[in-house]
Formats: C-alpha cells, structure tokens, sequence
C-alpha cells in the first residue's frame, strides 16, 4: 500500500472526487493533481531543489494546500510559519533552521527577508490554469516515506518554539492510524478549522487524501458554525476554545446533525465542555497528541462508554506509549519525529530505549485509556506545596461566564510563589473577584485558589491556539509589581 508517492494511489482510487471544496468551486482530485503538477513545473524555474526548506507565511487557503503537495512530491522540506509572530522572531527562527527561502502572497505587507533568503510570492507558483505539456511524472519513489517533509515549530507555551522536523511517512502513518479509528470515506467532508503552521491543521490533509474525502476551505470571516452549515462539513478538528465558540453559537434553530466527527484536542479539554458538547447531540470525540508525534497520539473511539469520552480514549496504531515512573508520558513509534533542527542540523530527542518524553503528566487506567493532568514544566512549589496549575484551571473553567482560563506562578516573598490566573470572560460578564473565589473554596484548598486574577490579554483574544504561558507569566509579574507600587 505504501510502495508509491501517497497522493499517486490516491488518485488512482478517487480522481474525479472532489478534494478541495470552497463556497465558490470544487475541484477534483484530477484537478488538483495538475495544479500540482504546474507548481512543481514553476517551482523548478524558480532554481528550488529537492531537500531545500522552503517557508510559508500565509494564511489557509486552496493555494496553500497545492503548494504544500508540490513540496512533499519534490521533495522540499515545508516550513509553516505562524502568521501571528512578529517578522523578527519569524527570521530568527528560519535562521536557526538554515532555510532557503519564503514564499507569501502578494497582498501581504512587504516582508524584508535575510541577504541569504529567496522571496518568492505565491501567485507567482499557482495561478490555477492547466497547461497540457505540464504532466504528472507518475514514477515510484522507493523510501518515499523517509524523506523530510515538514519542519513545524511547536506553541512555545512554556519556552522558545522547537523546529519539529517530520518525515512524510511520519504524517502518513499518523493518518492511517487516525482514519482506523474515525473512518474518513469519500463523500465526506472535512473543514480545515486549524492553521496549516499547527500540526493538526497539516493533519487534516493527509487523514483526507488517504480516505478519499474532500478538504473544505473556511470562508473568511465566517463563523465555524456557518462554515459547517452552509457547506455541508462532516469532520471538524478543533481545540477547546473553539468548541466553547460552537456550543456558544449553537442554537436550536441550528442544524448540525451533518456532523459525524467533531475532534477535540490540541491542550486540555474541561470535561463540561465535553459534557455540554454530548448533550448538544454532537459526536464529540476527545484526543491526546503532540507536535512531535505529528498529531493524534491517543483518541476515544466511536464505541467507546460513555463515561470514557471523557478521557482522552487509546493508543492508535501505528503509535506506542508507557507511563514512567514519575507520571510522564513517554512515547514512540511510526509517527515520532526524526529531531529538533537546531543550527540547521538535526538533533535527536530520545533516550536510550527509544523513548521521547514528552513533558506531559497521566496516567492509564484498566481499560487502557489514557488521562492528562498536566505538564511537568508547569508545576510549580507554593509554600512547599505543589501546585499543578490544569488542575485550577478546570475548576475555574465551570465557572459561568469563564471562556478560558491559564494559571501561571508569580514570585511572593512569604510563599516563594502563588497562582496568578488569567480569565477569558463571556460577553455581558464581569471579571466579579469575589464571586470566583467564592466558587473555588469548595473545589480548591486555600493554597491553590489565586491570589491574583487578570483579564485575558486582548492580543490573544482571538487566538484559537495555546495561549503562551511564560509571555503570561512576565505580564503577570509586571501586574502584580504596579500592583504592589499603588498604580
């Protein structure tokens, strides 16, 4: 099944389904197959070569995916950039990484690149008109599978962002073991809700191809509940906040019964979202995953119990996983990276057995289903006590009006360090201190309910990803000291 070029068998199986589905057109996977084909065409007259690292700065769209499948049917490592970092951290990192170039659209500001670097805009490489004498090369590649595809900087949540270096087998195998347990079939419909610069976005595409269903392009500006209304989505992945959103703008009048598939993951995931989520009728399914094991690791299954849709379900094929001693998650496999780039060479980030340690805090329980309780790197001491920082953060999540909620450690003279909690409030609330620390007294002892509570930073405001803990840790710092001088 893995002999050829994934995208080669896919079109064997599945060339006049559609594979890219917008409000204004659908094109087949023939179709795209040509665009590809084109790109590669142009790419080539651009001097690109095999095993370049090549960055992309854009926001999702058709283009972005075409480009993307010319990179991996080349043999050009893509680098995702995140369109929300500043133009200076952007070059640092592709600095570190050695990359050769960028490609943007046009309409975007005016990007400076280093001396060393190739600008190339995208309308440049894709212009979506077929030229015959432009024909795809079908020839087999042995080992397809080792070569470099991706380079995908992890959140930075708690330090600098890792440059995760996957091989296309990598993401291959990660679908494969998705799709045995959320089946992915050819009339459906899967919404691309993620940015193409997280791994779960870049997911998406592979868990499509290889079921032969369609990757629908969100209309800009519309709501993820409209997206999956109006065109007609089957599979949606998205992280808590954004089901918070959905559940939000989810009224009875509205009709989601299309949905087969409604993926959660990407951090932690309140088990009252899930809870409202099941109640709504939608088909909630809960996930653990990292970057460096190019997405899903663990995921609840279609037959699951109930009450097992609120743990984040088993070990898919294809992955392998233990608990140590200490509670880490360690984890291997099919899907685990080739290394961190770091100063252009890659280095390796596995212990003697072959195990990466993943930072994260669980357990398992009889029936082999996994559950979270946080991040090694996140606890923190409170007057000898540990504070294990999810732990607040779910209780303060049940709290009517509470979108989200990230607790972070600030230094205290007496406690070495207390809780400082960062709140996302609904529309019409008010961030009411006392009434929050009302609620947490029965749920929390005194040492873990905060001593400070902030409103969410506005920058972050519409951010669907993971909030940046050490960035909230100095804003909290910062707060508390004006707080503390009488400002």
């Amino acid at each position: 099944m893995l002999q050829r070029y994934f995208f080669e068998e896919a079109l064997e199986c599945f060339g006049d389904q559609p594979l890219i589905v917008t409000a204004d057109c659908r094109l087949s996977y023939h179709q795209i197959q040509r665009y590809v084909s084109e790109t590669i065409h142009r790419l080539k007259k651009q001097g690109i070569e095999e095993g370049e690292r090549m960055a992309i700065l854009a926001q999702n769209n058709m283009a972005y995916v075409i480009l993307l499948l010319a990179f991996w049917r080349m043999g050009v490592v893509a680098v995702p950039m995140s369109t929300r970092w500043p133009r200076k951290q952007i070059l640092q990192n592709l600095r570190a990484i050695e990359a050769t170039g960028i490609i943007t659209p046009k309409e975007s500001a005016p990007f400076q690149t280093l001396p060393e670097m190739r600008h190339v805009f995208m309308e440049d490489l894709i212009q979506f008109q077929y030229h015959p004498s432009y024909e795809w090369n079908r020839e087999s590649h042995k080992q397809w599978q080792d070569r470099d595809a991706t380079i995908i900087f992890t959140s930075g949540s708690s330090g600098k962002p890792k440059a995760v270096l996957h091989t296309l087998g990598n993401h291959i195998f990660s679908a494969l073991g998705s799709n045995r347990n959320i089946p992915v079939e050819q009339a459906d419909r899967w919404i691309l809700s993620l940015p193409l610069y997280h791994v779960g976005g870049l997911a998406i595409i592979f868990r499509v191809i290889l079921g032969g269903g369609a990757l629908v392009i969100p209309v800009p500006g519309s709501s993820l509940e409209e997206n999956i209304r109006e065109l007609q989505v089957t599979h949606v992945s998205m992280v808590s906040t954004q089901l918070y959103r959905l559940l939000r703008d989810f009224g009875n009048e509205t009709n989601l019964s299309g949905l087969k598939v409604v993926l959660i993951g990407g951090g932690a995931i309140p088990d009252h979202l899930m809870r409202e989520g099941i109640k709504r009728g939608l088909p909630v399914f809960k996930s653990y995953g990292s970057t460096e094991m190019a997405s899903q690791v663990t995921t609840t299954h279609p037959n699951d119990a109930p009450e097992k849709l609120f743990t984040s379900g088993r070990v898919l094929d294809y992955r392998d996983m233990q608990i140590a001693e200490d509670g880490e998650i360690l984890l291997k496999g099919e899907t685990l990276f080739r290394g961190y780039v770091e100063e252009g060479a890659v280095v390796k980030a596995i212990d003697e057995m072959g195990w990466f340690h993943s930072g994260d805090i669980g357990c398992l329980d009889e029936y082999g289903h996994l559950h979270v309780t946080g991040r090694k790197d996140n606890m923190f001491i409170s007057g000898g006590e540990n504070i294990q920082p999810e732990e607040i953060e779910e209780n303060l999540t049940r709290i009517e009006g509470v979108e989200e909620a990230i607790v972070v450690p600030v230094k205290d003279e007496e406690f070495g360090f207390r809780p400082a909690a960062f709140l996302k409030m609904a529309h019409d609330y008010q961030l009411q201190h006392k009434r929050i620390k009302e609620f947490l007294e029965d749920k929390l002892p005194r040492f873990k309910i905060p001593a400070h509570f902030f409103l969410w930073p506005k920058e972050w405001d519409q951010s669907p990803l993971k909030p940046d803990r050490k960035a909230l840790k100095e804003i909290a710092e910062e707060l508390v000291s004006e707080k503390s001088r009488g400002k």
